[in-house]
């Protein structure tokens, strides 16, 4: 397994072929990838949609795989992530609850930031102490 530095060289040196479109050693793309990338990457501006999620990730599935086996592994994975406003909601929540009551609408934004951040570490840690807890079979 090479080491930190080396990896960082080949991720360099993929994204480095993938920008240009030219392989080392090789002509460039294949005609399969060359035809999903021209979808898949439109010029800023344009008045085009995004393109579907599917044809996104079959680029890297299919096509990047072999040629850029790095930036292929992170942009499945990346791709794979759900987007979710859960988070964003739960923050906002909390600053519903801290402004809710007239004596702490007098709070600064440090201070309520302060306590928005407590609150929602305290729940992450509680979270992650239940799992430790059923996974070790303590519950």
């Amino acid at each position: 397994m090479p080491f930190a530095g080396q990896h960082i060289d080949v991720v360099e040196l993929e994204l480095r072929e993938l920008e240009t479109g030219q392989l080392a050693g090789q002509g460039g793309w294949s005609p399969g990838m060359q035809r999903v990338a021209e979808q898949c990457f439109r010029p800023p501006g344009s008045d085009t949609p995004i393109p579907p999620l599917t044809l996104r990730r079959s680029l890297y599935t299919r096509y990047a795989i072999t040629p850029f086996p790095s930036i292929s592994a992170a942009a499945v994975k990346l791709l794979s992530l759900h987007a979710t406003t859960a988070a964003a909601e739960r923050n906002w929540s909390g600053w519903g609850r801290i402004y809710k009551n007239a004596l702490r609408n007098r709070l600064t934004v440090s201070t309520a930031e302060k306590l928005v951040y407590i609150k929602a570490n305290l729940a992450c840690e509680a979270d992650e102490q239940e799992s430790a807890e059923v996974a070790l079979g303590t519950v």
